[in-house]
């Protein structure tokens, strides 16, 4: 298991609420030693903006980028965060992963080659239940983080729909196997006893031709 992971959030200021939102899901993750988050609500007054940003890209491990129209638009997090991040990843010295939360131009935007979340494909504010909408963006960070399977998704009524892990593949597999099985031993016994039924018929048939035989000869 990974530790100590250090977490870089880019996010438009208009999008604050959501980044918080973020925050407060990766609480456990943090309280449990795995992760460290910053973000530019973190920088003291009297430090420069440029400075801290450029020292907290440099030392994050992991790189959240929150999309939205608001961020695509913004010339500062292209320029600079965005360039920065990707010179990290060629580098092989972070992983980006662009968390869309409200609708805009994904496919068109310079972070469309990276696989975004959530993995239904759908932004975080078009989902009925904006909780397993995020709990579906943290289950997938922690095969990052923690290398962990994701658990169970919600289901289809709360607005998220199930991506399943292996070990939920594999146990209806098993149960699909399980079945198979036991229809086919079912229908062997059923072959068995018609074979028999059949083979007793002909037997009885051939009792009784042999039995008027010999009534006929009597006679």
């Amino acid at each position: 298991m990974k530790k100590n992971i250090r977490i870089f959030i880019s996010y438009s200021h208009k999008d604050e609420s959501y980044k918080d939102e973020l925050i407060t899901h990766l609480a456990g993750l943090k309280r449990a030693g795995y992760i460290e988050s910053w973000d530019d609500r973190k920088i003291l007054p009297g430090q420069q903006w440029n400075d801290e940003i450029a020292n907290s890209l440099n030392n994050a491990n992991l790189i959240l980028f929150l999309l939205s129209a608001d961020f695509i638009a913004s010339e500062y997090v292209y320029k600079v965060e965005i360039q920065a991040a990707k010179e990290k990843y060629k580098r092989q010295e972070a992983t980006i992963v662009p968390i869309i939360i409200r609708g805009c131009d994904f496919p068109n935007s310079s972070l469309s080659n990276f696989q975004a979340l959530p993995k239904i494909g759908q932004a975080i504010n078009t989902l009925n239940n904006r909780d397993d909408a995020w709990m579906n963006v943290i289950n997938e960070l922690k095969r990052i983080i923690i290398g962990e399977d994701p658990v169970e998704s919600p289901t289809e009524n709360s607005g998220v729909f199930p991506t399943p892990g292996t070990s939920t593949v594999t146990k209806n597999r098993t149960h699909y196997i399980k079945y198979a099985i036991i229809a086919l031993v079912i229908l062997t016994i059923l072959i068995i006893a018609i074979v028999k039924f059949n083979s007793t018929e002909t037997t009885g048939i051939k009792g009784n031709n042999n039995d008027n035989n010999s009534i006929q000869i009597e006679k």
